[in-house]
């Protein structure tokens, strides 16, 4: 018996025929419970958002977890996960597709003392879920970016003023390229690279 982990399967494996056999699972997300050709053998999806407060401002959990989430299957397509609950990752459990309601909540403070003036962040997402098998678990490098910048996001990116500083200081060094030097095969290199040691009693060769 093999188990297949991306499509959610289990195969048999006859070594004298060199078969392979579909045992049970449909290949799809999901939880239904039935028979051998029908039922679903998904594993649970987390759900992660990320909060960045603003410039100035922290995230403060001295009295406690300031975030959380709230999921809801307006389809009531999640056996396990919906509700609300601290913090702003949540393990989902889904059973087919449909459309969830995500509300996450976030408290930011301007300072430490006991008077530190806080704010209150909130923000709402209806999310369209559809179930594709053999899809991707997470998002790639390249698609996590173009998500954030589709979402105002700019945690990932380096503001302008410090791609300018970055340009400021490595331009010169550029512009200033050391030039080339040949050198046989099998030696140790150009004899201008010996002027580098000069002042030091120069460099001297491993025999």
């Amino acid at each position: 018996m093999v188990a297949l982990a991306g499509c959610h399967q289990l195969w048999t494996f006859d070594p004298v025929a060199a078969t392979l056999t579909v045992l049970l699972g449909t290949a799809d997300e999901g939880l239904p419970d039935d028979g051998p050709g029908e039922a679903f053998f998904a594993q649970p999806f987390t759900l992660r958002v990320r909060f960045s407060p603003p410039e100035g401002q922290h995230v403060d959990r001295r009295f406690g977890e300031p975030t959380s989430l709230t999921v809801t299957a307006l389809d009531g397509f999640l056996p396990a996960g919906a509700g609300t609950a601290p913090g702003l990752e949540r393990e989902l459990r889904l059973d087919g597709s449909g459309l969830a309601r995500v509300d996450a909540v976030a408290a930011a403070c301007d300072g430490d003392g006991v008077f530190a003036a806080c704010h209150r962040y909130r923000q709402q997402w209806a999310v369209d879920v559809h179930v594709r098998p053999g899809a991707p678990a997470e998002l790639s490098a390249y698609q996590e970016l173009l998500d954030d910048a589709m979402h105002g996001d700019p945690t990932r990116f380096a503001r302008e003023d410090y791609v300018e500083e970055a340009w400021r200081i490595v331009q010169p060094i550029l512009d200033n390229a050391t030039p080339v030097r040949m050198y046989d095969p099998g030696t140790w290199g150009p004899a201008e690279a010996e002027k580098l040691t000069s002042e030091t009693g120069g460099w001297r060769n491993p025999r």
